[in-house]
């Protein structure tokens, strides 16, 4: 992942019609969660002839952002995630992948494999199987957004094309949800009222790779990856 500074996160996150979509459409409970919005997601390119200097961005097993948040304090899915495309996004470049409708299956067990909490996997392809359920490549354009309960399942495939992808996740969680206590509150920030800001505040922001005074997880800590040095 690229690392974004958290001042010009938040401007974006809290910006005039992204927060008034959560706010009033979604509802005047959620608060802006910073779960990964400090990071761009990147899948690197593939460039014939130079495996050992650059290799592709690997997959995204299927996962529900809850499966990963139920093991970091939070009681209940009511939270959602945006993802916000920073260059086109295909299915050669590695798409988001989702299953339509899935937040309906309620939480699935999920297993650390490869570094990664994914799904129980023989529960995907059932849901798969289930004409009720719609398997979608969701290609976007810069600066679509994409908004999707804590309990959709979804994934992403390597990047087997020339071109980056970067993307911006954002999450956002319901007042009521903060952590049962301030121990327990390391992965998930207590609620703080959405501040809303004019689209300028993005672009008036200078405070792009000062890092002073910011507190990033330490992945020693997060039960659901496993970190290699």
């Amino acid at each position: 992942s690229l690392s974004l500074s958290l001042p010009l996160s938040l401007s974006f996150s809290t910006s005039l019609p992204l927060s008034t979509l959560i706010y009033y459409e979604l509802s005047p409970n959620l608060y802006f969660s910073i779960l990964s919005v400090h990071s761009v997601l990147a899948k690197s390119p593939w460039i014939k002839g130079f495996p050992c200097i650059l290799y592709p961005g690997g997959r995204q097993e299927w996962h529900q952002d809850y499966g990963y948040w139920y093991n970091n304090t939070l009681l209940t899915p009511e939270a959602l995630s945006v993802f916000v495309p920073l260059d086109p996004c295909t299915k050669e470049n590695g798409c988001l992948q989702v299953i339509a409708k899935s937040h309906k299956c309620g939480r699935i067990r999920h297993l650390l494999a490869g570094g990664q909490m994914c799904a129980d996997i023989a529960r995907v392809n059932d849901i798969q199987q289930d004409r009720r359920f719609e398997h979608l490549y969701v290609n976007m354009e810069p600066g679509d957004a994409l908004f999707f309960h804590s309990n959709v399942l979804h994934a992403s495939d390597a990047n087997v094309s020339p071109q980056i992808r970067r993307a911006l996740i954002l999450a956002y969680n319901h007042r009521d949800n903060s952590a049962p206590s301030p121990e327990k509150s390391g992965h998930h920030p207590t609620y703080t009222p959405i501040n809303k800001v004019k689209d300028s505040a993005i672009l008036d922001c200078t405070n792009v790779s000062d890092f002073t005074g910011k507190d990033f997880l330490d992945p020693k800590n997060d039960k659901t990856v496993k970190a290699s040095k």
